[in-house]
């Protein structure tokens, strides 16, 4: 049922895609590319780094560092033989780290701005004094 759910999912968001679109981003066709190679050599490398580490299968370790949809990991995993216990918890934490990571990151880099406005700002009021 749930590979007939994403087939649908993938079908209606192929539906929604036009001709016109697709020739549009012919230029970006090489970022693509790289950017896939790069996210499955990476992939393919931490995995094996985390199966050396954590003595953990091989196909374990890879789903645990392949990025992607925590679901969809996790059901491609079982495909495999990998231990979907440890895949989801790993996926787990990935998501709760960004989650709780990426407002912080982004919270302390405004901070940063105003606090050299607010330094900019009194320098100016103490210069018309």
């Amino acid at each position: 049922m749930f590979t007939v759910s994403l087939a649908l999912v993938g079908i209606s968001i192929g539906f929604m895609v036009v001709p016109e679109e697709v020739w549009a981003y012919r230029m970006l066709l090489p970022a693509f590319l790289l950017t896939l190679v790069l996210t499955l050599a990476g992939g393919i490398v931490l995995g094996k780094l985390f199966g050396k580490w954590s003595k953990t299968s091989g196909n374990t370790a890879f789903f645990c560092c392949l990025p992607g949809g925590a679901s969809e990991v996790i059901a491609l995993s079982e495909r495999y033989n990998a231990d979907q216990r440890i895949v989801a918890a790993f996926h787990t934490a990935r998501i709760t780290l960004f989650v709780f990571v990426v407002p912080l990151i982004v919270g302390i880099a405004q901070i940063q701005p105003v606090s050299i406005l607010l330094s900019q700002f009194n320098q100016s009021e103490q210069t018309l004094v």
